[in-house]
């Protein structure tokens, strides 16, 4: 997996209160160019879906949504 690049600014906050908001999460994941296989790996769950059906786009969404959450409750396990 790739680490996740966050700024000095962004790193001196997350180490102030041990974590950091969403949206930071969010910006740091895409910043850093994490493939769907990485978010898959952050989650530790992984799916096969037909590409472009509904139920990949469900599914797709929400494990973005899990990934995020979870670096941005601990993000220092991911840089």
């Amino acid at each position: 997996m790739k680490r996740i690049t966050f700024t000095e600014s962004e790193l001196l906050t997350i180490r102030q209160h041990g974590e950091t908001c969403q949206a930071v999460a969010r910006e740091a994941m895409t910043r850093s160019g994490l493939s769907f296989d990485d978010i898959e790996q952050i989650n530790n769950h992984y799916e096969v879906h037909n590409w472009g059906s509904n139920t990949d786009r469900r599914y797709r969404k929400t494990a973005v949504n899990k990934a995020v959450a979870r670096v941005s409750k601990n993000p220092l396990e991911y840089i």
